[in-house]
């Protein structure tokens, strides 16, 4: 799966330094999530037939966003 940059600078923040992928199979409860430099990431042990949630959140010196 891919993603889009995040706005950056002024009332957005500093740019992004790493990102974090949490998965989960219902949605509510997430993993424990992958951190990743790029913008996309592939995953090898998804189950065919089963649906999948996805999170991502950008991570800087100031810390980690909330999840989108």
């Amino acid at each position: 799966m891919s993603w889009k940059v995040p706005p950056s600078g002024g009332v957005y923040g500093h740019r992004a330094s790493e990102y974090r992928v949490y998965e989960s199979r219902n949605g509510k409860g997430f993993s424990k999530g992958y951190y990743c430099k790029g913008t996309e990431v592939t995953f090898k042990d998804l189950l065919p037939g089963t649906t999948y949630y996805f999170q991502v959140t950008a991570i800087n010196d100031g810390g980690e966003s909330l999840p989108s």
